[in-house]
């Protein structure tokens, strides 16, 4: 474990492991908002019922939800230590390469990423309450599509998560930019590209996720 301890213990290592996290929890919310865009499909939520039973049939499950609790926590953790010493020693900010951000939204979005990380980890309570440990959510009747289409159809828990989903949009904006800038790679060629795919695939997640508690409240 002595390797662990020497990557920790510098802060190259700690933003790559940022950075690590960040894109698997990138990866997996892109997986997440797929499968709950089933629940507006024309089957009525069959398919996403019939999704849902066989994840809770698997027995790591439990394991999973662990795994992806504790990259979140470990994510949130160090980079706000990371911009705590960034912001103490008047250097650059999280996942700063040494060159001069000039984009206004840019600079903004990495300043509050610690900020955007807790809201998005207090908004991520709020729904693992509804949807997994709530049983209302996770017993009733028509399944887990019933569940999401009924919570979200109430206009103040719709507002919340079109918030959240928002946030965690920001977030992404600048996360995987970051990640990738973390990784040393800095390139005039492939970082804008990499900074337009970012923003893109942010959006694309964004409009993804708000679009449920959209269609709970106008269409379903």
């Amino acid at each position: 474990m002595g390797w662990l301890r020497k990557i920790l213990g510098s802060t190259v290592g700690q933003k790559v492991v940022v950075a690590l996290t960040g894109l698997a929890l990138a990866l997996f919310v892109v997986f997440h908002m797929l499968e709950n865009l089933m629940v507006m499909a024309p089957d009525g939520g069959a398919a996403l019922n019939k999704w849902a039973a066989f994840l809770h049939s698997l027995p790591i499950l439990p394991l999973i939800e662990i795994g992806l609790f504790s990259m979140l926590i470990i994510h949130i953790g160090l980079t706000i230590k990371l911009t705590r010493e960034n912001q103490a020693s008047r250097g650059s900010r999280y996942a700063s390469t040494g060159t001069k951000r000039t984009d206004k939204v840019g600079v903004l979005a990495s300043r509050t990423m610690p900020i955007s990380g807790v809201i998005v980890l207090l908004f991520l309570a709020l729904h693992i309450w509804d949807f997994r440990l709530d049983r209302e959510g996770t017993e009733a009747v028509g399944g887990i599509a019933t569940a999401v289409g009924d919570k979200l159809a109430v206009w103040w828990r719709a507002g919340i998560y079109i918030v959240g989903v928002s946030v965690i949009a920001w977030h992404l904006s600048h996360g995987i930019q970051s990640a990738f800038r973390s990784f040393g790679l800095n390139h005039s060629k492939w970082t804008p590209i990499i900074v337009k795919g970012g923003t893109a695939l942010a959006v694309v997640i964004g409009i993804g996720f708000a679009a449920i508690p959209l269609w709970a409240l106008f269409i379903r």
